[in-house]
């Protein structure tokens, strides 16, 4: 009995994906700030970590991506900073908070590719974080169109998660039809 037992744990570690490592925020904050590819990675991580991420984390993530897409994210030397809006003269540090000068900082351009890579991992952390049933249904709507490169296992927790009988019902159509696809 216990050599099946041992068989079965090792099977089923095999056919279960590990977790996904948690949203580091320095290390998403330095890939925002960085080029096209490191733009690229760390909008596909927010996307593979949101499977396992926290709220918080999957929060953080989404205030970065956004400050990202609306040109409020500003990168020096000191780290990255999110302004209030685009070309203020101080922003809160994307790591502590804390409200700092903007000195010698750069916005951080968006390439085609890398603005619907955003534009995904925005909506997935919309999906599973967003304070309104219209938030969160915004977010699926975004993620219906680009169905293949959203893990199913994102819906999954959506649906388990989503209060809203009728979004639920939407996300359990929108994860047939990913399965499908």
């Amino acid at each position: 009995m216990n050599r099946l037992r041992a068989v079965l744990a090792v099977l089923a570690m095999l056919i279960v994906p590990a977790s996904a490592a948690p949203l580091e925020r320095a290390a998403l904050a330095a890939d925002l700030c960085g080029d096209g590819a490191a733009q690229a990675r760390g909008s596909e991580r927010v996307v593979q970590a949101a499977t396992d991420a926290s709220t918080d984390e999957l929060a953080a993530a989404g205030r970065l991506l956004a400050a990202l897409a609306e040109r409020r994210l500003a990168c020096g030397s000191e780290g990255a900073l999110i302004l209030d809006r685009a070309g203020a003269a101080e922003g809160h540090d994307a790591l502590t908070g804390a409200t700092r000068p903007v000195a010698e900082a750069r916005a951080p351009v968006l390439g085609l590719r890398q603005r619907a890579l955003v534009e995904t991992a925005r909506a997935a952390v919309a999906l599973l974080t967003g304070e309104s049933v219209a938030a969160r249904a915004a977010g699926l709507a975004t993620l219906e169109r680009r169905a293949g490169a959203v893990p199913d296992t994102i819906l999954a927790r959506a649906q388990a998660a989503e209060t809203d009988p009728g979004l639920r019902g939407s996300i359990a159509g929108a994860a047939q039809a990913a399965a499908l696809s």
